[in-house]
Parts: structure tokens; C-alpha cells; sequence
């Protein structure tokens, strides 16, 4: 018997909000709200649609850049306490896979076409191991 899970690939975008907001909310449910300062939205319940879905005053890559940064800034305020953790794991590991230095050391920026991305990326948290790849003209995702 084969049983494929049913995890939906996401957008660079929807996996590093993700990301984000699962550290956020489990910084929020541990009750460090001070190291929160201006992205305790990310632990609301209808943040996610606000920004992925509904926020058509911005445009993608601005949304994008604003996570980016947001997470960039999150990631060392918490590292002390929360590094071991699986959240914090899989959101340094996002950006990390995701992004890139700035040339200008103006901080993190989307990676793009020509710097490429193995098929080990991370493409949802809910399944690490999940992996991508094209063969021919045909998408694969193995879980």
C-alpha cells in the first residue's frame, strides 16, 4: 500500500511566513512578548491571510522583503533561548536556503534564478524531508 501525505508545496513567501510566525507563536506561548517588539501579529489568527492572500497594498516582493527582515531581526533576539528548538531550526534554515546576503551588507535578500537551490530546500515545515525536483518537463515532490 502507498500513502502520499498531503502537504501542499508553498510559495517562498507562505514557507518563510510560516516559519515566522510558528517561532513567534511559541515564543508568545512561552511569555517572552519582549522579544517580540513589533511582530507579535504573527502569532494573530488571521495574520496569515492579511498577508499572503488579502494585502493587495504591497506588492509580493515587498511582503516577501518584509519577512525576510522580520525574521532577520527575530532570529538573533532569540537565539539564546530558543536555538535548540525546531521552530527556530526551520526558520534558520529557511532563510538560510531562501535568501541571501545583500552586496551592499544592507541585510538579506531573496534569492534568485541564477543563484539556484538544490532539491533538499525546505519546502514545507510540517514535512522537513519533503523534496523537489523537475525531470523533464514533469514537477516531482517526494515525501
Amino acid at each position: 500500500m502507498m500513502v502520499e501525505s498531503n502537504i501542499r508545496k508553498m510559495g517562498r513567501l507562505e514557507l518563510l511566513y510560516t516559519c515566522l510566525a510558528d517561532l513567534v507563536k511559541r515564543i508568545s506561548r512561552d511569555g517572552h512578548v519582549e522579544l517580540l517588539d513589533g511582530l507579535a501579529h504573527y502569532a494573530e489568527a488571521d495574520d496569515r491571510n492579511k498577508v499572503i492572500y488579502y494585502n493587495r497594498e504591497s506588492s509580493h516582493a515587498e511582503r516577501l522583503q518584509k519577512i525576510i527582515d522580520d525574521a532577520s531581526t527575530l532570529l538573533p533576539r532569540c537565539k539564546d533561548g530558543y536555538e535548540h528548538t525546531e521552530e527556530y531550526q526551520f526558520l534558520l534554515r529557511a532563510i538560510s536556503e531562501q535568501t541571501k546576503e545583500d552586496g551592499n551588507g544592507n541585510g538579506r535578500i531573496p534569492k534568485g534564478k541564477k543563484d539556484g537551490m538544490d532539491s533538499s530546500v525546505l519546502q514545507n515545515p510540517s514535512d522537513p524531508d519533503a523534496t523537489f525536483r523537475k525531470k523533464g518537463r514533469k514537477r516531482i515532490s517526494e515525501y
